[in-house]
C-alpha cells in the first residue's frame, strides 16, 4: 500500500542525486557568479575575436574613398573622409593578419576553457564516466 507509494516518491534518480547544478551550483552563491562570470567572459572574447576584422574593413573601406557597404547592409566609412591616411596605413599595419589571428587563437582558448570550467558545475557523473571510474 502507502508505504511503497511513499518510497517510490521518496526515490531519485541517479541523475538527480548526482547533480551539481540543481542542488550546488544554483544554490551557492560563489558558484553561481562564477558561471556568470565565465559565461561573461566567453561573450566578450566573441566580441574581442570580431573587433579586429571591424577595424580592418572599416580601415580598408575608408581608405578605398569611403562608401562602401557591408554584406549586413551598413554603410561603413560614410562621412569618415576627414581621417588622415597614416592613421588608416597605422591601423592597416597593426592588425596584420597574424596578429588577428592571434587574437582569435586566444579568444578561443579562453573561451573553450571557461565552458570547461563552467561545465564543471553541471551534472558530470555519466554513464560513460562512471564506467570509465571502476
Amino acid at each position: 500500500g502507502g508505504y511503497n507509494n511513499a518510497l517510490e516518491k521518496l526515490s531519485f534518480t541517479r541523475r538527480e542525486v548526482l547533480d551539481r547544478k540543481k542542488y550546488h551550483t544554483l544554490i551557492c552563491k560563489d558558484s553561481m557568479g562564477f558561471v556568470k562570470n565565465c559565461q561573461t567572459l566567453r561573450s566578450a572574447m566573441k566580441v574581442v575575436a570580431f573587433i579586429p576584422i571591424l577595424l580592418r574593413v572599416m580601415a580598408s573601406s575608408i581608405g578605398s574613398g569611403g562608401s562602401s557597404v557591408s554584406s549586413a547592409g551598413v554603410g561603413i566609412g560614410i562621412g569618415m573622409k576627414l581621417l588622415p591616411s597614416s592613421i588608416i596605413a597605422t591601423v592597416n599595419r597593426i592588425l596584420s593578419p597574424s596578429l588577428i589571428l592571434l587574437i582569435w587563437t586566444v579568444s578561443f582558448a579562453i573561451s573553450f576553457v571557461t565552458k570547461k570550467l563552467e561545465k564543471e558545475f553541471e551534472f558530470k557523473y555519466t554513464e560513460e564516466f562512471r564506467d570509465k571510474d571502476n
